[in-house]
């Protein structure tokens, strides 16, 4: 099943090595370019750019997965693409 376009909420991104950069209950957009955009996350705790990332979230009441990504832009708002 690929994953739809478009706005997600109840975002959840797991580091997979360990480290920074977990969020839980955020908002994200999943673009046609294939990069997810997740955020709130908190100061202090924004992912590492090149590091991996499971991510899952709500879209038209169903949870979709997005696991082992790659952080390409951190920050508040963090990007993440499919590797």
């Amino acid at each position: 099943m690929t994953n739809p376009e478009g706005r997600y909420t109840k975002v959840k991104v797991t580091p997979i090595q360990g480290g920074s950069g977990s969020l839980a209950d955020g908002t994200g957009t999943f673009t046609s370019y294939f990069v997810f955009s997740a955020g709130q996350f908190p100061g202090g705790d924004h992912p590492k750019v090149g590091d991996f990332y499971n991510i899952s979230g709500v879209h038209a009441d169903v949870r979709y997965e997005f696991p082992g990504w790659k952080c390409g832009q951190s920050g508040g708002t963090s990007d993440f693409a499919a590797n």
